[in-house]
C-alpha cells in the first residue's frame, strides 16, 4: 500500500486497507505502469523469495492464495515465479 501510494518505505504501515481500496488498487495497476503495478511486482517478488526459501527447507506442498488480493494474482504471479526460481527452493517449483 505504501509503495502504491508513493509513501516511502519508512512510512508507518496502514493498519487496515479495505477490500474496496484493494480492488481499486488492482484496477489502477492493470491500467498502466504506474506505482500501483510496481507495488504488485514488489509484493510478488517478496512472496516469491519467502516461498522459495520455505521450499528449500521443506518439500513444497500446494500453496493457495486467498482473500481479496487473490483476485490480483495475475499482477504478482510473474515476479513471484521469477523470485522462486532464483532461490534454492526454486528447483522444486
Amino acid at each position: 500500500w505504501r509503495n502504491a501510494r508513493q509513501m516511502g518505505e519508512d512510512a508507518e504501515p496502514v493498519a487496515d486497507v479495505s477490500d474496496a481500496d484493494m480492488r481499486a488498487l488492482a484496477a489502477a495497476a492493470r491500467e498502466g505502469d504506474g506505482p500501483e503495478r510496481e507495488a504488485y511486482r514488489k509484493a510478488g517478488e517478496a512472496l516469491g523469495y519467502g516461498l522459495g526459501s520455505l521450499f528449500a527447507l521443506i518439500d513444497p506442498a500446494p500453496v493457495a492464495m486467498v482473500g481479496v488480493s487473490a483476485a490480483a494474482f495475475d499482477l504478482i504471479e510473474p515476479a513471484l515465479r521469477q523470485a522462486i526460481a532464483q532461490t534454492a527452493g526454486g528447483q522444486h517449483s
